[in-house]
């Protein structure tokens, strides 16, 4: 969304690990993967970039058993281009929940933003063609340039 509006997109890796869903501390995140609790995922932490300025934050948790592998690399860029690309997945729809809210210390500190500046959390769940969730995220984004398109289908 930021490419098309013109910005050179990047993005820098913070944090990349592999663990079990109940080594975190969100006793929600086996419900929200679709995964049991003894399941595996890849975590990682991003900066999001937008002509050199930080834009998003962002923590994501893949299940190892639909995405086994994931290069570095593609953490450094675009995941989703590897999974449709690479691994030919086609990914489908998504759930996404909007809130304003002022950001943690360490989410302030990555935008360069004030505590007392309102970001937007959004807490997203990401499904294969398949309707198979395979990624759950949560990014806190500054308000500035943010917009969303909604549509609501019956």
């Amino acid at each position: 969304e930021y490419s098309k509006k013109g910005y050179e997109v990047s993005t820098k890796l913070i944090f990349y690990t592999v663990k079990r869903i109940d080594d975190f501390r969100d006793s929600k995140l086996s419900k929200r993967l679709g995964a049991l609790p003894k399941d595996y995922v890849h975590y990682f932490e991003r900066v999001r970039f937008g002509n050199h300025k930080p834009f998003a934050v962002q923590y994501s948790y893949v299940t190892k058993d639909i995405i086994p592998n994931i290069p570095i690399s593609c953490l450094k860029s675009s995941i989703y281009s590897y999974i449709e690309n690479t691994l030919n997945f086609t990914i489908g729809d998504g759930s996404s929940q909007l809130l304003v809210v002022l950001p943690p210390d360490d989410i302030a500190l990555l935008l360069n933003i004030p505590k007392t500046e309102p970001v937007v959390y959004i807490t997203h769940i990401s499904r294969l063609s398949n309707r198979v969730v395979f990624e759950y995220t949560e990014s806190f984004i500054k308000y500035d340039n943010f917009s969303i398109f909604y549509s609501n289908k019956r």
